[in-house]
């Protein structure tokens, strides 16, 4: 087993510890790429929630788990940085992301996605309709303002919550090519994700989103 498959496999194990102890990894990492404040959508009038006492619980639901994701990738990345750079956090990013994803969603028992309109792993690419919020939280940051979390129903009640840059580490594998990423590390990127667009970025734009529908 090769010293970066050992690498991966002691990651995935801590994780799992981790994610009992999420508050400990939010404060280490608190100012980063994090979601931003919220606002209720008023309930489609054919699945209306029961009262806005509804609505703000499962805001704040929503802010729990989106934290939670952010916290426990967010601790295990910079571990992996920690031990060997950038260069070495980046193949965590493209084998454990998901994994680690999908491990608070069932934990919470929702549906999670982290998206964005220019993804790095194409399966995280923004749905139409995700690229529609997505568009809507850079008009506003654009005009001055700060985009915030929203809860929709439709068949089923979605929250949504734009990822800001608010962090100068993020930049090292999101900025812009020779400025803030090392060719080294660009090179690493371009192996991992031939088709990637997750670059160009800058502090204070609009990375993405997370989206949870709540079962």
């Amino acid at each position: 087993m090769t010293e970066l498959a050992k690498s991966f496999r002691a990651g995935y194990s801590l994780a799992m510890h981790r994610f009992l102890i999420l508050f400990i990894a939010i404060l280490l990492v608190a100012g980063g790429c994090s979601p931003a404040p919220t606002a209720i959508q008023p309930p489609n009038e054919s699945t209306p929630l029961a009262s806005t006492l509804d609505a703000e619980a499962l805001l704040a639901r929503g802010r729990t788990i989106s934290a939670q994701a952010f916290g426990l990738l967010s601790s295990n990345l910079l571990m992996a940085i920690q031990q060997s750079g950038v260069s070495n956090a980046l193949p965590f990013c493209s084998a454990l992301a998901m994994p680690l994803t999908s491990l608070v969603a069932n934990t919470n028992d929702v549906s999670l996605r982290r998206v964005s309109h220019r993804p790095r792993n194409p399966a995280n690419r923004a749905s139409p309709a995700e690229l529609e919020w997505i568009e809507s939280y850079r008009a506003t940051l654009a005009a001055g303002g700060k985009p915030q979390a929203t809860l929709v129903t439709n068949d089923t009640i979605t929250f949504y919550a734009p990822i800001v840059i608010t962090n100068q580490l993020c930049l090292q594998c999101h900025g812009k090519p020779g400025e803030d990423i090392a060719p080294a590390d660009l090179e690493v990127i371009r192996n991992l994700y031939p088709a990637d667009e997750a670059t160009g970025f800058g502090l204070g734009d609009v990375r993405g989103l997370w989206r949870i529908d709540f079962q």
